[in-house]
């Protein structure tokens, strides 16, 4: 999922990557690397860093949640993203 959607994210990314899990880049440059889709490898470019949505800077912004629907925005518990960086070869 790529988008700005008005949800304080800006230009966001959404990447399903484990069951259960996803990750999500937000506050990026409206010109993003990939579109809605699109399938990613660790160490592809997804986007630059930006000042989008309700940010004070430009600035990189991950975090990880568990247990997501996308759609309703229904966010399960948050999680540390550096220990799911960890389970990547």
């Amino acid at each position: 999922h790529a988008s700005d959607n008005g949800n304080g994210y800006g230009t966001y990314v959404i990447i399903d990557g484990q069951p259960g899990m996803v990750t999500l880049d937000g506050h990026m440059k409206p010109v993003l690397a990939i579109q809605v889709g699109d399938m990613v490898e660790q160490g592809q470019c997804l986007g630059l860093m930006g000042n989008t949505g309700k940010s004070f800077g430009a600035h990189g912004h991950r975090e990880c949640q568990e247990d997501v629907e996308e759609d309703g925005w229904t966010w399960g518990g948050s999680c540390d993203p550096s220990a799911v960086m960890e389970t990547i070869p």
